[in-house]
């Protein structure tokens, strides 16, 4: 048999296995859904979720002898585990179509540089965001080395290692990976395209935190016309786009604005997603935050505390946004004048957040020292503003928006104290930090 008969001997054996475990695929998840049609149920409710649990469970006992319907399904059923915020149900279940994909096809297999892919995304969903850029950046080299760099499969790659890099603080790394990704969508997708303005958006997130509020609104606006068009008003997509024109407003001291765009994400999330969902936290944590600001501080306990008891329930009590509402609840206690409530708050906040990666550590230090000046024990205000910025240094610079936050209150303390003479000194030491950064 001459090479080129081999060669389509090969793609029409492997076109025949496809077409079969898409069809398995297809097969299994239709029974799956029959879960809910009263003559098997017997008239018993059966909810969503235990369809997927029951699904979930089949995998491994039903399909013992089909691995490739096993990867295909464990990666489907891991994802929308994810997507319904059920982080620690979805990890096993991609670990395991990451192992299957690489026992049937290899590890370097654009399948499973996606399981791959996937499993970093709930892997720094989960916190563990060190652990989630190497399971990226792996992803992305296996999808450049069988797909060619302009794929869309590696643009979808890059724009999840700019998710994690911007997480890190790492923003001029994040900036060049998100660029290329937005010009691979682009160019396979068009500019109007929803996947499109997803990219710009998360360019929108790292424009913001770079204090670029109007090229940032120009993204989160764009991103939120074009998915509202393509799906109507309450769709996913679209509150997220807004959840971020929200806090961008916020970023600016458009209260106002920033107030009434979070009641319209946190009401369409509700109806979405129901009332325990991690993003509902995070809107809720948004909400509490302006409130804050705002000054209306008993209103904006409640929505604190609320997003508290879900991070706390679906990510764990030490997992790095249970960190973020316990820091902002110990920043109201404080901001009430309940100085001693407010340090056992800071400490735990810190206790968590140590784990994390990330320059947050550094800021919750900081405010936990704004709290030591409020009661007048400068040596434990210094020691922590201190540590701050030595945090902060190894974890983002001090040029990092955290850092002149964390250098005001040092400042502060040094007049406070008498020594008004070292303050040329701090502020010396930051801006050669930021030039060196820059």
């Amino acid at each position: 048999m001459g090479f080129q008969a081999q060669r389509t001997t090969r793609e029409r054996d492997r076109a025949n296995r496809e077409a079969e475990t898409a069809s398995r695929v297809s097969e299994f998840l239709v029974e799956l859904f029959e879960l809910s049609d009263p003559n098997q149920s017997l008239g018993e409710i059966i909810t969503a979720r235990e369809i997927l649990d029951h699904g979930a469970r089949r995998i491994e006992s039903d399909l013992e002898g089909e691995p490739q319907v096993q990867a295909k399904l464990g990666h489907t059923i891991g994802r929308v585990y994810a997507s319904l915020g059920l982080y620690g149900q979805a990890r096993p279940l991609l670990e395991d179509a990451v192992g299957v994909s690489e026992a049937v096809h290899g590890r370097s297999h654009e399948e499973t540089g996606a399981s791959l892919r996937s499993l970093a995304i709930v892997t720094w969903q989960l916190g563990e965001t060190a652990r989630a850029r190497e399971l990226a950046l792996e992803a992305l080299q296996i999808h450049e080395e069988t797909l060619g760099s302009e794929h869309l499969e590696v643009g979808k790659s890059l724009q999840t290692l700019g998710w994690i890099l911007g997480d890190l603080g790492l923003h001029d790394e994040q900036e060049l990976v998100l660029q290329r990704a937005l010009g691979i969508h682009q160019r396979q997708l068009g500019l109007g395209h929803e996947d499109t303005a997803e990219v710009g958006s998360d360019l929108g997130v790292l424009a913001a935190a770079q204090g670029d509020y109007a090229r940032a609104e120009e993204y989160f606006e764009a991103a939120v016309v074009v998915t509202r068009n393509r799906f109507g008003q309450e769709h996913p997509k679209v509150v997220k786009h807004l959840s971020q024109l929200a806090g961008n407003y916020f970023s600016q001291a458009r209260i106002e604005d920033a107030l009434a765009t979070t009641e319209q994400v946190v009401a369409a999330q509700e109806r979405i997603y129901g009332g325990s969902h991690p993003d509902v936290a995070a809107s809720l944590n948004n909400l509490g935050a302006i409130l804050h600001v705002a000054g209306r501080l008993d209103e904006a306990e409640p929505h604190y505390r609320r997003s508290l008891e879900i991070w706390e329930e679906r990510l764990g009590a030490e997992h790095s946004r249970t960190g973020t509402a316990v820091a902002n609840l110990a920043e109201l206690s404080r901001d009430r004048g309940e100085l001693a409530a407010a340090d056992l708050l800071f400490e735990r906040a810190v206790r968590i957040k140590e784990d994390a990666e990330g320059p947050e550590l550094a800021y919750v230090l900081g405010e936990w020292g704004f709290n030591q000046l409020q009661q007048k024990d400068a040596a434990r205000a210094e020691a922590l503003f201190s540590r701050a910025l030595e945090t902060l240094e190894s974890r983002g610079g001090l040029g990092h928006p955290f850092g002149a936050r964390i250098i005001a209150g040092y400042t502060q303390l040094l007049r406070e104290t008498g020594r008004a003479s070292e303050v040329e000194a701090l502020e010396n030491r930051a801006r050669s930090a930021a030039q060196e950064g820059g």
